[in-house]
């Protein structure tokens, strides 16, 4: 094991990063305990995995479900039909488990399911149930979440946005366990309902089923009511400190708006990235763990969430988000994804379910970043939670697909990443002295492509025209390249978060260093 000063990570290849994200997914099963996947883990100080009670057998699978199913789709990479089936199998049977097919809650000591359910899962679960629909055509998943859909209609009032625990166990005889918030909380509508409207949708768009559209609507009008109002604020006693049922609620949100058109949706999203989101993140992605947390631990799922928001914020005309995606996967996303774990001891006897393999293993994971790297400081816990590579490895396939948007005769590169899409080709400018080459794979294609901030156009090898953050080349034949030379600014910025400043060195919308201060296992050079 070495803690470095830096550590080996990729800022560019989303390639890279989701052929590496898929492999953890499919490898962390437990093989004691029928092959349920582990939930947590701890990488430093000490080194081992965990199961959790109410997450194993639901959270997971419903996270690598929909990331594993996702990434072979934008990827062409197959998934092992073994780990679909073992994840498949513990999803239905946490809802085959419970009295009115709620995500039932685990005994490891008896490794059985008890009476009880933990809300907070039905976000995860319903993702499980959607990517069998939409990815394997399985129809008992799809029988599942109506069950959900129906279960929730009958306890949730959505006029108060409270769920009636009383009428619930009085008919059910079953329990409510709180894992994200305190039971003096109550079921918080973010921490519970409001990160549930994005995987409805999925599951709408998988299935048409109308009930699973109308409830997502109907919960949209309890947040607007209560929860996300006009002027975008964060209270964290409204929301809940858990910020990553913040995020999940806020990229719901914009998932429903991407079907709906509905502009007040993306209004109200757009006052929270304004207000709200600036007391819980940075704009360069990273989003603190906790809302409690006094130290700059942060996570995954939250940036991803952001990310994801973003980018359909800019496909929906608003300016500035697409800008935010690309900075955000340039400059924390993809750098915090865990490609060189020296850090991580290898235990190679395989008896020790725990701890086998763990580093090889783990190469592709992502967890708690800070915003220079994997240690907050010295001998800080370090932890890749196995859920969070899977909401990493979903977010990034909707940028894989973002990479070149073709509709309607038109192609649109909001991102500047490397590309071979069915489309076009296009080079990375920062890979390339500032060049941006885009090559058509049919005629006329008319070409939309958007200019860097802190980016100015020096040269364009065709006629083109701009337009704000927009730059329309002439069409090209088949084959024939469009050249866009982009000079660069470099420029240090400073962010200033509860107190702590945090320096980054930008040239254009990549990251070359950062103020680390004396931490480890960095991502940037000093400045």
């Amino acid at each position: 094991m070495e803690f470095r000063k830096y550590v080996n990570c990729n800022t560019c290849d989303l390639d890279l990063a989701l052929r590496e994200g898929m492999r953890p997914m499919q490898t962390f099963f437990d093989p004691t305990r029928d092959h349920l996947p582990f939930f947590g883990n701890e990488m430093a100080p000490h080194c081992h995995n965990s199961h959790h009670p109410t997450f194993s057998a639901a959270h997971i699978p419903g996270r690598w479900l929909t990331a594993l199913l996702h990434a072979e789709e934008v990827t062409g990479i197959s998934v092992s039909p073994e780990a679909v089936e073992h994840l498949r199998k513990w999803a239905f049977a946490t809802l085959e488990k419970h009295p009115i097919g709620f995500p039932a809650c685990m005994d490891f000591d008896k490794m059985e399911f008890i009476d009880a359910t933990d809300l907070h899962n039905l976000r995860e679960i319903m993702h499980a149930l959607s990517a069998l629909v939409k990815w394997r055509q399985d129809d008992h998943a799809g029988e599942l979440a109506l069950g959900v859909i129906r279960s929730l209609n009958r306890f949730f009032d959505f006029e108060t946005g409270k769920f009636d625990e009383e009428s619930y166990r009085r008919e059910t005889g079953a329990g409510v366990m709180y894992s994200c918030c305190a039971p003096s909380e109550g079921l918080l509508f973010p921490v519970h309902f409001g990160r549930y409207i994005g995987p409805l949708v999925k599951f709408w768009r998988a299935s048409g089923e109308p009930a699973a559209l109308e409830q997502a609507l109907r919960l949209k009008d309890t947040c607007f009511r209560h929860i996300l109002l006009e002027d975008g604020d964060y209270d964290a006693v409204r929301f809940g400190s858990h910020t990553h049922s913040t995020t999940a609620m806020i990229s719901s949100l914009a998932q429903l708006g991407d079907v709906t058109n509905d502009p007040e949706i993306f209004r109200r999203i757009h006052a929270f990235f304004q207000n709200g989101l600036r007391k819980i993140a940075l704009p360069f992605g990273w989003c603190i763990e906790g809302n409690h947390r006094n130290d700059l631990v942060g996570e995954i799922n939250n940036t991803s969430d952001i990310m994801e928001a973003c980018l359909i914020m800019g496909k929906h005309g608003y300016p500035g988000y697409y800008a935010m995606a690309e900075q955000i996967l340039r400059a924390h996303f993809l750098p915090a994804q865990l490609l060189d774990p020296c850090f991580i001891p290898e235990d190679e006897d395989e008896s020790h379910a725990d701890t086998y393999r763990m580093a090889s293993r783990s190469v592709g994971s992502f967890g708690f970043p800070t915003p220079y790297g994997h240690e907050d400081h010295p001998g800080a816990w370090i932890s890749f939670n196995w859920d969070i590579v899977g909401g990493g490895v979903n977010g990034l396939c909707e940028a894989y697909k973002s990479c070149g948007i073709a509709e309607n005769g038109l192609l649109t590169i909001p991102l500047h990443f490397a590309a071979d899409r069915i489309t076009h080709t296009a080079t990375d400018p920062y890979r390339n002295n500032g060049i941006m080459t885009v090559t058509p794979k049919t005629d006329n294609l008319r070409m939309k492509i958007r200019i860097p901030v802190r980016a100015s156009v020096k040269s364009v090898n065709v006629p083109f025209t701009a337009d704000g953050e927009w730059l329309y080349p002439a069409p090209v034949k088949a084959g024939e390249a469009v050249q866009i030379s982009f000079a660069f600014e470099t420029t240090d910025i400073t962010y200033d978060f509860r107190g702590k400043r945090i320096r980054y060195r930008w040239h254009g919308e990549e990251v070359t260093g950062a103020d680390n201060a004396d931490r480890r296992l960095c991502w940037f050079e000093s400045i």
